[in-house]
């Protein structure tokens, strides 16, 4: 719906993550980050190959391909050796996502590839999506490239697990379980503190976002003998916030009054 590119503050703190549904801002985003050297994901699926996709391609610094992505990009080649043609070209890194083979990844001039654990799958829906925007946060962490693949993989491996498109968000306590599992069966750990902050903050923001934020705010205005718009807050949610503090206050006081006289003088 949109004709007129928006006016962006390209910031050095920031990550940009773009996809192929609007061509030309994606490759705006994707030539200004690489002027201003802020990192940028690119989410290379469902496209037509064009100049556009090709200056993404060497201005995003982190461009991430679906397995349908890579084919039509580098149409005879096989996809190892497409991701090092394309490393070749761009000199950075460069990856392809292969559902429940992982991911693979060129960086330094290395193969890298990323299994994914074996889980049961019910439903794979928007499962890039978290992946891509996972991977992102990750690095706006600064974590490495083979550190954000790892979490990026789990949190997408873990929204697939269950069904509810964007909307199925695993819980805390099932990402600690997962991680648990997984350090058991192979000995490597996941950063859970990381994959938890997705859970609470990332996801809810992608949900939005694929609903054009449906979240609106008005000016509360006198009209008549009443106000109009604003944020309405009943006196029943007003008790029961202040009820609930209360007693959550009054189990924490006792808590600490009872540590405090657990310790000898």
């Amino acid at each position: 719906n949109y004709k007129k590119i928006p006016n962006l503050d390209f910031r050095k703190k920031d990550i940009y993550a773009v996809d192929m549904r609007w061509i030309r801002i994606a490759t705006e985003i994707a030539k200004m980050t690489n002027k201003n050297n802020i990192k940028c994901v690119a989410d290379l699926d469902n496209f037509k190959k064009t100049s556009h996709i090709s200056q993404i391609v060497k201005n995003a610094s982190h461009p991430i391909f679906s397995e349908e992505g890579i084919k039509t990009y580098k149409r005879n080649s096989k996809i190892k050796t497409a991701l090092f043609e394309i490393f070749n070209e761009t000199q950075k890194f460069v990856a392809v996502t292969l559902g429940s083979q992982g991911v693979l990844w060129v960086d330094n001039n290395s193969l890298y590839h990323c299994k994914i654990p074996k889980v049961k799958t019910v439903e794979t829906n928007c499962a890039g999506d978290v992946f891509h925007g996972a991977f992102a946060s990750a690095l706006s962490l600064n974590k490495s490239n083979i550190e954000s693949i790892i979490f990026a993989s789990a949190a997408a491996t873990l929204k697939c697990m269950q069904s509810g498109g964007i909307y199925s968000i695993p819980t805390i306590s099932l990402v600690n379980k997962f991680s648990k599992k997984r350090q058991e069966n192979t000995g490597k750990q996941l950063p859970v503190f990381w994959i938890n902050l997705i859970v609470i903050l990332l996801f809810p923001c992608i949900a939005l976002i694929i609903n054009n934020f449906p979240v609106s705010f008005s000016i509360p205005e006198l009209k008549g003998f009443n106000f109009r718009g604003g944020l309405h807050l009943s006196p029943e949610l007003i008790a029961l916030t202040f009820a609930l503090a209360i007693y959550t206050a009054a189990f924490i006081a006792e808590i600490v009054r009872a540590g405090i006289l657990a310790i000898h003088k």
